[in-house]
């Protein structure tokens, strides 16, 4: 049994979201590509960029790529160093999550949350320079300036 205490692992936090997105169906019209984690197996592709901006509760923001492949799009972060962020890979999933309060700008928002039950939904007035996701206790707030999307937790 865990302690209340006791740390999530991100990794598990990003099991969490993927295993959601199939619960919901959300996954299954991605495209299959060969696997990362089985042999002679298959992974999804997504056609996003995943951003975790919060643990408790889990909330993923979607990003969408700019390229048909986002395992090689140059403007994703995933497989490169970020500060505190590296690639966190998933099984099942070909491309992966980040873990990071700052990431590329995109107008085209949406988010989803496993542990509020929320399926994927567009950011509210994602095009102006600032945006809310609500929560039970507060909200993500997310700022857009330089090109780049800052989340702040209220």
């Amino acid at each position: 049994m865990r302690s209340r205490l006791m740390r999530t692992s991100i990794a598990d936090v990003a099991a969490q979201a993927f295993a959601y997105l199939e619960k919901t169906g959300t996954a299954a019209g991605w495209p299959e590509v060969p696997g990362r984690y089985k042999e002679r197996g298959t992974d999804r592709l997504a056609p996003f960029h995943f951003t975790i901006v919060s643990v408790r509760p889990i909330v993923v923001i979607m990003r969408p790529a700019d390229s048909p492949d986002p395992r090689h799009d140059p403007r994703s972060e995933a497989g490169r160093y970020v500060l505190g962020s590296p690639t966190l890979w998933v099984p099942g999933l070909a491309n992966g999550f980040e873990y990071v309060s700052s990431f590329p700008y995109h107008s085209d928002l949406s988010w989803f949350s496993p542990d509020l039950n929320q399926p994927p939904t567009p950011v509210g007035d994602a095009g102006k320079p600032g945006a809310d996701i609500p929560l039970p206790t507060g909200r993500i707030h997310l700022q857009h300036a330089d090109g780049r999307w800052q989340t702040m937790r209220f």
